[in-house]
């Protein structure tokens, strides 16, 4: 029975209040529990790269707009088999590079620096197609998506945009293959976007579906460059 109410004095307030929120395993009210924010189009996950590392409780950043346009969504949709994304993202790397490449043949034919794009300058093969077939479309590809995946986890560290991870990315590469040979640098940096775009899209999926994806993607450009110089 209820005690009664004593004129003048205010309500028990000791009485808990029911409530029918709910709380987490430590009692806290769920509503001051940090929520998970799913990997989805406006968010990525920002850990490291290398296989089995965990993305539990990473942090994560926004993307660079909240709209994709029929560019982005095609480069960042992992919703088919990795061989179909290969196949369908493959082209957006290589033709931007032979349309970069023969515009800059043309110019350096212009103002007379066609040695260039000399062969004898590029550190191939070229008289041992097997040979040149090992090295390019399954050495280098392998080779440089592992290096990539450190590369892309250190930006990563220091950058808050996806496109300027990426862009930092392509960016170094082309300044590797420069050390080579000046004009290559320019020529491919193009695709190492496209190169460390799919390895960032398809990281949240696993490391190795990104390795693989990436290495592919390369593989085919690779081995279509590999008939040019063949020929």
């Amino acid at each position: 029975m209820n005690d009664p109410e004593v004129p003048g004095q205010p309500p028990d307030q000791s009485a808990e209040k029911p409530t029918d929120q709910p709380s987490d395993s430590a009692g806290r009210p769920a509503s001051i529990t940090p929520a998970h924010r799913p990997a989805d189009d406006t968010a990525w996950t920002t850990t490291g790269a290398w296989p089995g590392a965990s993305d539990a409780g990473a942090d994560r950043a926004p993307s660079t707009s909240g709209r994709r346009g029929p560019f982005e969504a095609t480069l960042f949709d992992t919703n088919l088999p990795p061989w179909r994304y290969v196949l369908r993202v493959w082209p957006l790397a290589t033709l931007p590079t032979l349309g970069i490449a023969t515009v800059l043949a043309l110019v350096t034919q212009l103002f007379g620096y066609e040695e260039l794009f000399d062969q004898n300058q590029w550190d191939f093969n070229i008289q041992s197609p097997a040979l040149l077939f090992a090295e390019i479309v399954i050495g280098a590809p392998l080779l440089e998506t592992m290096l990539m995946a450190p590369l892309l986890a250190l930006l990563r560290k220091f950058v808050g945009r996806r496109w300027w991870v990426i862009g930092g990315s392509a960016l170094v590469w082309a300044i590797m293959h420069s050390l080579s040979v000046p004009i290559w640098g320019v020529c491919i940096f193009w695709t190492f976007v496209i190169f460390s775009a799919a390895f960032e899209a398809w990281r949240p999926r696993g490391f190795w579906y990104a390795y693989f994806v990436t290495a592919g993607i390369h593989a085919l450009n690779n081995a279509l460059a590999g008939l040019g110089l063949l020929m």
